[in-house]
């Protein structure tokens, strides 16, 4: 994936028999990751609302809100950077939905909100 870097990480161990050993383990690290934790949710549970909270440097374009079987619920279309925004949600069902932040550039992020009334 042209979006992440390979690190390499060195371990050394003893074992019983006192002969030392190491292990290179080449790891590659997917930049995404990243943006997952960019990302907060909170109140989660929530009922009516919930806070978007995220890096500034992020360009979002729009929010995608699905339900378990993927049926689009709300869309909200934010087209701007921001740290932190409020989002209102209609009256929904208890359940377990899924956050789809789509970026600019056509990357997206998805968390989950637990809708508890």
């Amino acid at each position: 994936m042209k979006d992440g870097r390979l690190l390499n990480i060195e371990l050394e161990y003893d074992d019983d028999s006192n002969c030392g050993s190491s292990s290179r383990i080449s790891t590659f690290y997917d930049k995404l990751n990243q943006l997952v934790t960019e990302f907060t949710i909170s109140p989660n549970p929530t009922q009516f609302h919930f806070t978007l909270r995220g890096s500034s440097s992020s360009f979002i374009h729009q929010i995608v809100l699905i339900d378990l079987n993927g049926k689009e619920i709300i869309k909200y279309l934010v087209d701007e950077k921001f740290t932190e925004r409020n989002f209102n949600l209609p009256n929904l069902s208890d359940g377990v939905y899924n956050a789809k932040i789509i970026l600019k550039n056509n990357k997206s992020v998805n968390k989950k909100v637990v809708i508890l009334n």
